[in-house]
């Protein structure tokens, strides 16, 4: 049994702060945990190791830390890094000459002491080919093992995106193995953007809270004007993709071998099987890290202020009789919880193809005890409506286990307004009143949050830590209908619909999400349209001339 463990997007600063220095103890105090029982290791960082492409005597410094830290962890087994964003750019995003070639000075400053660690660096240049063909001595491969640089940026002076170039695909074609028949080898290749959307990040407004000083208010200018001109610009999707993603889709299914793609850059973890419609195509695993080396927030849509913080993690894949890909949460200190596992993927070799193997839709069993005995929340839309919002009454009860948190806080999005709320974890009621909380219009709703074409309204629970039971009802006066739910796994974005219990008494209409055994990090949604146009038309099929059905 062969494991790698994938990680990407560390985004180290220069110098390790004394916060970092305990997030990457954690790390690798999991890390090491997870290489028990393996019987082969190979650690890869799909780019983003610091973030930004600057202070190169300071990198080289914390970059030796680091290193024989993980190097440490994994009992010296191969670790191989390519470049990011990050590393070809300052904070990731504007382009110079001298930021161009940075991640090549670290490795040339590195060479030395990554060479006696066992650590590969992959400093490409920018105008030669931009794939490799790997070869990791004293590991038994039932693969191919290839790098694909995506970095480089076509024009232009600010993007977080980069260029997958259909030559480099093709090279990579001519460098591998001709497949036999009997014995088609998969492939994995890594490289740092996407090749599809991901969960979460693809309706995200872009982040520039990296960039320092001047940088940050010139970007911020930036986008707020562009915003005006042009629709999304100044969302990630737009501003992070790859160009050439859907050729690149293409020429993978056309290697007639299954192939497993590592990347990050999206800091979400998640898994998706595309399927070759061709005869003779291959199937590809994209696999998505999140990052290694933040304390990322996870916004349900572009209403949210502040994120649902999430912990950093890392993803396993191990290579045997079957391919299974697990994704590993772990805590920023050794006080702040245990680390989750949870299983992303699960896929058999036959043939050019992958054969799922469907994964449970919660993170892994644990054998301790759930944190709390219970997270309920009752939500209750009331009063009359004068300016197009409704009055929200919400009654919290929230138990603990003797060893568990002795705190809960939480916060919740009003018009104008972040609210947060302090709990007590007894299993006694808490109760909130919010005047004018509830927006009924969606005219109501661009007024309250500055959303143009706002069209939900909705209430929500977020289950912080592993729970006997998570509970999210609500009640509502006649007029508000169509209620509909979710249950959200934070820590992947992976979101699905909810069974919901709804009960008719003369206080109303109550719907209840009830989720047992409910995982941490995850968020249950209770949700309506807005009043606005009918859901249900009713439509009238006129004949040629208008005049009635035809014959």
């Amino acid at each position: 049994m062969t494991k790698i463990f994938h990680l990407s997007d560390l985004h180290l600063p220069s110098t390790l702060s004394p916060e970092i220095e305990v997030l990457l103890a954690s790390l690798a105090k999991e890390l090491a945990a997870q290489v028990q029982g393996a019987r082969d290791c190979l650690v890869v960082i799909t780019g983003d190791l610091f973030t930004s492409a600057a202070d190169l005597a300071a990198q080289v410094t914390t970059a030796r830390q680091v290193l024989k830290l993980l190097s440490k962890a994994v009992h010296g087994a191969p670790i191989i890094i390519l470049p990011g964003n990050h590393d070809r750019r300052l904070a990731g995003t504007i382009r110079s000459e001298n930021a161009s070639t940075h991640f090549a000075r670290l490795a040339e400053a590195l060479h030395d002491y990554a060479e006696e660690m066992g650590v590969l660096f992959l400093p490409f240049s920018l105008d030669g080919a931009l794939v490799r063909v790997l070869e990791v001595s004293g590991i038994p491969w039932h693969a191919d093992l290839a790098v694909l640089d995506t970095t480089r940026l076509l024009s232009g002076c600010f993007s977080s995106g980069g260029l997958i170039r259909a030559e480099d695909l093709l090279l990579l074609r001519s460098l591998l193995p001709e497949a036999k028949p009997d014995q088609v080898r998969p492939l994995i290749l890594l490289m740092h953007h996407h090749l599809v959307p991901t969960p979460v990040t693809d309706r995200g407004s872009i982040d520039v809270g990296m960039l320092e000083g001047v940088y940050r208010f010139f970007a911020r200018m930036l986008l707020r004007g562009l915003g005006r001109l042009v629709a999304n610009i100044d969302h990630e999707e737009i501003m992070m993709t790859a160009m050439g993603a859907g050729t690149a889709l293409s020429i993978l299914h056309s290697l007639k071998r299954p192939v497993l793609v590592l990347h990050g850059h999206k800091h979400y973890p998640g898994a998706r099987l595309l399927t070759g419609v061709g005869e003779a195509d291959g199937d590809i695993v994209l696999l998505s890290a999140g990052s290694a080396g933040l304390l990322e927030n996870w916004n349900v849509n572009e209403r949210e202020e502040k994120g649902v913080p999430i912990w950093p993690s890392f993803n396993v894949v191990t290579l045997g009789s079957s391919v299974s890909m697990e994704r590993v949460l772990f805590p920023i200190c050794e006080n702040s919880g245990r680390s989750s596992v949870r299983s992303l993927a699960h896929v058999f070799q036959r043939g050019t193809r992958w054969v799922n193997h469907p994964v449970p839709a919660t993170p892994n069993p644990t054998a301790s005890a759930a944190a709390l005995t219970m997270n309920h929340a009752s939500y209750s839309v009331e009063g009359t409506v004068d300016d197009g919002r409704y009055d929200l009454s919400l009654s919290r009860w929230v138990g603990r286990r003797a060893d568990s948190p002795t705190t809960y806080e939480e916060q919740i999005k009003l018009p104008g307004e972040v609210r947060t709320l302090s709990l007590s974890m007894d299993g006694k009621e808490n109760i909130f009143h919010f005047p004018r909380a509830i927006c009924r219009t969606s005219l109501s709703a661009e007024s309250a949050h500055g959303i143009v074409g706002e069209s939900y309204e909705w209430v929500s629970l977020l289950n912080r830590y592993d729970s006997d039971e998570a509970l999210l009802s609500l009640r509502v006066p006649p007029e508000i209908d169509h209620i509909f739910g979710s249950v959200i796994d934070i820590g992947s974005g992976a979101e699905c619909p909810a069974a919901i219990t709804p009960v008719s008494t003369d206080a109303g209409r109550t719907f209840t999400i009830r989720v047992p055994h409910c995982p941490a990090r995850t968020l249950l949604r209770l949700m309506w349209p807005l009043k606005n146009e009918p859901l249900k038309i009713p439509v009238r099929f006129l004949g040629k001339h208008g005049s009635g059905p035809t014959s």
